[in-house]
Order: C-alpha cells, then sequence, then structure tokens
C-alpha cells in the first residue's frame, strides 16, 4: 500500500508538470494509468490513495480553492473506479492476448471521460476557459497517459521473468534494441525539427517484438514516450505534437 501511495504521488507530479493548464490539463498524464493498475492490484477499496494524491499534489501545483480540489480529485477517483471495473469486465470475456488488449484499451479510452467531465467543468467554473474547449484535451491527454503507461505495469512480473532468465545473447540483443531506440529518440526529440525521424520508431519496436514480444515492446515503447516527456520537460522538444505523436 505505501509502495502504492509513493507511485500516484510521483506520477501525478510527473503529470502536473507536463500540464499546459492549472488543473491537469496536459498531453499526456501518465497518472491515470498509474492510478487503474493500484486499483488493479490493491482493489478499488483502496481510492482514497487515489483521491488523497491527487489533493496533495494539486495542492503544490494550482491556486484552486478546496472546492475545486475537491472535484478534481473525484473526477480522477471514478476514472479510477471506472479503469478498473471496464478492465475487469473486458478481461472475463476474452483470454489471451486479445483479451489483453481489448481490456486496456476499454480502461484506457472509456474510464477518462469520468474526469475529463467533472475536471472540465469544475476548471471552467473558476476560469475563463470553456468546457467544450478544456473536454477534448483533457480526455485524450488521461487516455494516452493510460495506454503508454498501464500494459507495462499488467506486464511487470512477465518483464521481471524475462529478465532474470535472459541469455547472453538476449542481453546483447537488449543492449542493441536499447541503444537504437537512444540514437532515435535523439534524433525525434532533441533536435530541432525532429519529427522527420519519428517514424524510424516503428522499426526499432518491430524489432523489439521480434526478439522479446509484447512485454519487450511495451516495454520499450515506454521508455521511448518517456524520452519524448523528458525532451519536453527541458524545454528541447520541436513540439507538444510530435511528443504527443511519438506517446502514441
Amino acid at each position: 500500500m505505501v509502495a502504492g501511495a509513493v507511485g500516484l504521488m510521483a506520477a501525478n507530479v510527473l503529470s502536473l508538470r507536463l500540464a499546459i493548464m492549472q488543473g491537469g490539463v496536459s498531453a499526456v498524464w501518465p497518472a491515470t494509468g498509474v492510478a487503474i493498475w493500484v486499483l488493479i492490484r490493491l482493489g478499488p477499496r483502496m481510492w482514497p490513495l487515489v483521491a488523497g494524491s491527487v489533493l496533495v499534489a494539486q495542492i503544490g501545483f494550482s491556486d484552486f480553492t478546496w472546492q475545486t480540489l475537491v472535484w478534481l480529485a473525484a473526477g480522477a477517483t471514478l476514472e479510477a473506479l471506472a479503469g478498473v471495473w471496464l478492465w475487469r469486465a473486458v478481461r472475463g470475456r476474452w483470454s489471451g492476448a486479445a483479451g489483453e488488449a481489448a481490456s486496456c484499451l476499454a480502461a484506457a479510452l472509456v474510464a477518462p471521460l469520468a474526469s475529463a467531465t467533472v475536471g472540465s467543468a469544475a476548471v471552467a467554473a473558476v476560469t475563463d476557459l470553456s468546457m467544450p474547449w478544456l473536454w477534448p484535451i483533457w480526455w485524450a491527454g488521461n487516455a494516452i497517459g493510460a495506454l503508454a503507461v498501464l500494459p507495462v505495469l499488467l506486464a511487470g512480473p512477465e518483464l521481471a521473468g524475462l529478465i532474470r532468465t535472459a541469455t547472453g545473447r538476449e542481453t546483447a540483443r537488449a543492449a542493441l534494441v536499447l541503444a537504437a531506440a537512444a540514437g532515435v529518440s535523439w534524433l525525434s526529440f532533441a533536435l530541432a525539427g525532429g519529427g522527420a525521424f519519428l517514424f524510424a520508431i516503428l522499426p526499432v519496436l518491430l524489432l523489439a517484438m521480434m526478439w522479446f514480444g509484447v512485454p519487450g515492446v511495451r516495454l520499450l515503447a515506454l521508455l521511448i514516450a518517456a524520452a519524448a516527456v523528458a525532451a519536453e520537460l527541458a524545454g528541447r522538444a520541436y513540439s507538444r505534437t510530435e511528443v504527443r505523436m511519438a506517446t502514441c
């Protein structure tokens, strides 16, 4: 439980660092994926961890009143609870890789409707921003965050098994894939106009899929997305649009 609380707090702080305006509107919101995963692992009864982490993180990053902060926390909590319910419902209907993919997609695309609706309404009520303008940005950022983070966290045990049993040949392949991903990430995110290199990410992901399967490509995709986020935080990314494309 302590690890879950720490993870949620770190995810919310990182997400708020990426926000383009107060309240939590961002091109990518990793906290959504972390919150859904924590409740999948610990159970829906742990929802106070989600609400508390949002409240504490928002206090340090916004000037909203307590009433608005409570609404933001409520929206995030509803989102996480809906994500858990959707993930379990879909996972119970389909097995195998198809069920795994469908459950993550359902949770990532549908659950953010709750946070986007409650959050954009709360922020629109106390600012000059309109809810119709805020809502799609809010939903997209949370959905992208869930799509990038949730599958990797769910594959954590399988990834750990791959690492423990890796042979020398597999370790060399992993080093090659990581080096290629680092090079492509540098070209895409650290250079002005690097968007022209974004399509080079696809062959690297395909190579990871061929050598390490679904868990490996998930982890690599998350690392590339993290590189894009780091570039934006450092002010070296060409544009928010490119970061968003890469995170997708």
